[in-house]
């Protein structure tokens, strides 16, 4: 799996669960700016580290409830999981090679 987008709170658990690998959850909304301009860099990232990594994409608009659980304030929030539990959060837009550069530190 590279890049998965979940529709619902069950999705959003199975790809947490799937195994030991990270899992970087992307929330994001339609109406935001900044993950429109993220979003070419974060598909780029779930293809090249898809061997590494999963990568999830949920709308907060959508998933309400699952913005509120894991406390996402603004968008773009992404939360690394790992087994999961949180191990890290990105908040704001962020460069590729950033988001990539978090990722290795808590591989």
């Amino acid at each position: 799996m590279a890049l998965e987008v979940v529709h619902t709170a069950e999705a959003f658990n199975e790809c947490l669960n799937v195994d030991d690998r990270l899992v970087l959850v992307d929330f994001e909304a339609t109406w935001c700016a900044p993950c429109k301009l993220m979003a070419p860099e974060i598909e780029k990232l779930a293809e090249s580290m898809e061997n590494e990594l999963n990568v999830v994409k949920v709308d907060v608009d959508e998933l309400k409830e699952l913005a509120l659980k894991h406390e996402v304030q603004g968008v773009p929030t992404m939360i690394a999981f790992r087994k999961g539990k949180e191990v890290d959060r990105i908040v704001g837009y962020k460069p590729a090679d950033t988001i990539v550069s978090i990722i290795n530190s808590i591989k």
